[in-house]
């Protein structure tokens, strides 16, 4: 029987800790273990926790640190986990009952299984469904329907990933912002087969206020950007030209976001600093017409008409900050 390593970091989580701890116990595939780290939270979640751990002691391993934030968090389970496989679960979301149950039939020799999950918000619920995939190389994988499969690639929570193939990599504790898509890209990058399962096993709690609304530093998005760029053309010697969509597509999220929240000068000086010239070396095919305008219009230098494009999509969606 496989071993399962559930972590979960903790911050503040007082409202969603239990259901979350409960649906990993109450699992029908009883092979696992519960790792929770407690990242300085100052609110009730320590007291709640241990209250769970008293009749839990031989499942769940618990502690305390200071607040070094999530990717710090992730990387201390890492550091613990004595399974043979990694499922990152947030405190705010939880599983089905039966996932890991599932998850254990279908794993096999995969590397990495990604599944389906469920966004919760206080309006609705929407399924997020994908077709079954299987896969013997990252390579291989991103060359599927890309626009179906990247933004499975992204969330680190949809996935069990075999641990040995994880090695050294870790979370990058100096990033805010595209950390799980590092780490997923350099530990699928690593594995020999990928199993995409249509199955819905995650809950994920869609925060109003959570961290991916709130307005950053531009600071912190240019630093986060080159990490993301720098880490993935080291990588796309051996994949061609198919990390290429993962560099566009993340330089546009990048600037609709940034687009939104700062004014236009900002942004100006923002697109001028892209790191583009990390891209030089690396074949362009099969991205897209809208990713292909964008790089041209970086590597000639056309940071005006760029900077127009995103002011007019904005405009065109009424989502100008201006």
């Amino acid at each position: 029987m496989k071993k399962f390593s559930i972590i979960i970091p903790v911050y503040n989580a007082e409202k969603n800790i239990i259901r979350c701890v409960n649906s990993v116990l109450n699992q029908t595939y009883k092979n696992f273990e519960i790792i929770l780290i407690n990242d300085g939270s100052n609110d009730n979640s320590e007291k709640i926790i241990k209250e769970i751990q008293e009749e839990n002691n031989d499942i769940i391993k618990y502690y305390y640190k200071e607040n070094k934030g999530v990717s710090n968090t992730r990387n201390y389970g890492l550091n613990i986990a004595t399974g043979e496989y990694i499922i990152f679960v947030d405190a705010d979301d939880f599983l089905e009952i039966n996932s890991l149950e599932k998850i254990n039939r279908q794993i096999e020799d995969n590397d990495i299984l990604i599944y389906n999950w469920k966004e919760i918000s206080e309006k609705d619920s929407i399924m997020i469904n994908m077709k079954e995939t299987q896969c013997d190389s990252f390579e291989k994988f991103i060359t599927e329907d890309f626009n179906e499969l990247w933004r499975y690639v992204n969330p680190v929570w949809n996935k069990a990933i075999k641990k040995e193939i994880i090695k050294s990599i870790e979370f990058n504790e100096k990033m805010s912002l595209g950390e799980d898509l590092l780490f997923n890209i350099q530990v699928m990058y690593n594995s020999k087969k990928i199993k995409v399962l249509n199955e819905f096993l995650y809950n994920y709690t869609v925060s109003e206020d959570g961290l991916s609304l709130k307005k950053r530093e531009l600071r912190d998005y240019k630093n986060n950007l080159f990490c993301i760029v720098k880490t993935l053309q080291d990588i796309s010697n051996k994949c061609n030209g198919n990390i290429f969509k993962i560099i566009m597509n993340e330089i546009y999220v990048f600037c609709d976001k940034i687009s939104k929240d700062y004014n236009k000068r900002e942004f100006f000086l923002f697109i001028k600093e892209i790191p583009i010239e990390y891209c030089q070396k690396i074949e362009i095919k099969n991205v897209g017409f809208k990713n292909k305008i964008i790089y041209y219009l970086l590597k000639n230098k056309q940071y005006k008409l760029l900077c127009y494009f995103f002011i007019i999509k904005n405009k065109l969606r009424g989502e100008s900050n201006e």
